[in-house]
């Protein structure tokens, strides 16, 4: 396929091609706006610094700001193109940053979830002390209050099923892009 083909055929109709735009453009504002917010937030408050369930959020927010500004505008161009535009460097470009941007976002998502459901299951409390956020100070209910309570049962099976629907609904989500 050539470039002179791509203009007389293009893929979309005018009213697809400025609906995808429009939803797209809407779509990169709120994630790159919704980001650096996060990311301002926290390094602003000396609060959200000192827990490390915040340092996984600042961490998707990064992995996110990334993914729509980089990722987003480069992949609608294509997809409204139906061919790259951009030439081969910036192509490969895209596709280590959309990868690794992506791969991180994952990944900080699972990180959240085992890190909440440490929380849940095991009783886990967050020190308020720890040193410029870096570093967590967990600690077990004392050996006295071990003692199998009648809902622990029931907070694991609570924190089971939401760790099984927020995967299922991300693999319901990531399988038909892959």
């Amino acid at each position: 396929m050539n470039g002179n083909d791509t203009i007389e055929n293009p893929p979309f109709s005018p009213l697809a091609s400025f609906t995808i735009s429009t939803v797209m453009t809407i779509i990169i504002f709120v994630t790159v706006f919704g980001n650096l917010i996060v990311i301002i937030f926290f390094c602003i408050d000396s609060k959200i610094r000192k827990s490390t369930s915040n340092l996984y959020l600042l961490n998707l927010a990064c992995a996110d700001l990334l993914v729509g500004i980089f990722s987003l505008p480069l992949n609608t161009s294509w997809v409204l193109h139906d061919y790259w535009p951009h030439g081969e460097i910036v192509c490969k470009l895209w596709v280590v940053v959309d990868y690794v941007a992506c791969f991180e976002s994952c990944l900080s998502i699972i990180l959240i979830s085992l890190d909440r459901y440490l929380l849940v299951t095991q009783e886990i409390r967050y020190d308020s002390e720890t040193k410029q956020g870096t570093s967590v100070s967990c600690q077990r209910e004392s050996e006295t209050n071990t003692v199998i309570k009648p809902h622990t049962n029931a907070k694991h099976l609570k924190a089971a099923k939401t760790l099984t629907i927020l995967v299922g609904v991300f693999l319901l989500c990531w399988a038909p892009y892959n």
